[in-house]
């Protein structure tokens, strides 16, 4: 149903995101205590970097719905009479979603494991 290809696919590209996505080996960070002295200053994640993150996403959000409410603005009328209607805007605008939201997480992903390329191209 639609309601498990919600929680099984479009949870795999966080995931992946999180769990796999490395700038460097163990060995490394072990070797190199200073590396971690960006994260505990708060210099690649801060309140500005925040800001940023939620303007961008209500950028995508406005262009991921207007984009298609406007293409679809005059309709489709197929051969039966009938015409489309909200659930084909709706499914449209929900695969865009989809589609923009693993290549974002694609583009952020520093570290490329099987797992990550199996749960980003396999959600979209």
């Amino acid at each position: 149903t639609i309601g498990m290809f919600n929680i099984l696919f479009t949870s795999l590209p966080p995931l992946a995101l999180g769990i796999f996505d490395q700038t460097c080996s163990a060995k490394t960070r072990e070797e190199n205590p200073m590396l971690y002295k960006t994260s505990q200053q708060s210099e690649l994640f801060n309140i500005k970097q925040f800001w940023l993150w939620i303007g961008t996403a209500i950028y995508h959000s406005v262009l991921l719905f207007w984009m298609p409410m406007l293409a679809m603005k005059t309709g489709v009328s197929w051969g039966s009479g009938q015409s489309d209607g909200y659930l084909i805007l709706g499914n449209t605008i929900y695969s865009l979603v989809v589609i923009v939201t693993c290549l974002k997480a694609g583009l952020v992903m520093d570290n490329w494991t099987w797992f990550s390329h199996v749960s980003i191209w396999g959600s979209i």
